[in-house]
């Protein structure tokens, strides 16, 4: 059984939705997922000074 591809006559298209596709899971699906705001905490916890300071090189990991 043979099967049809459909012929590439509009590269702009297929280009149009990769980028369409690129977008959305680089913006929609991390921002869903809360990674942003996870990002934001740990920086928040990072930067806040009532942080214990590490007392020995090990304490840093």
């Amino acid at each position: 059984m043979k099967v049809a591809y459909p012929d590439n006559k509009n590269p702009r298209l297929l280009r149009l939705c990769f980028l369409g596709l690129v977008v959305l899971f680089s913006f929609v699906f991390p921002h869903l997922a809360g990674a942003e705001d996870d990002l934001l905490i740990r920086h928040a916890i990072l930067m806040s000074p009532e942080r214990e300071k590490p007392t020995r090189p090990l304490d840093v990991l």
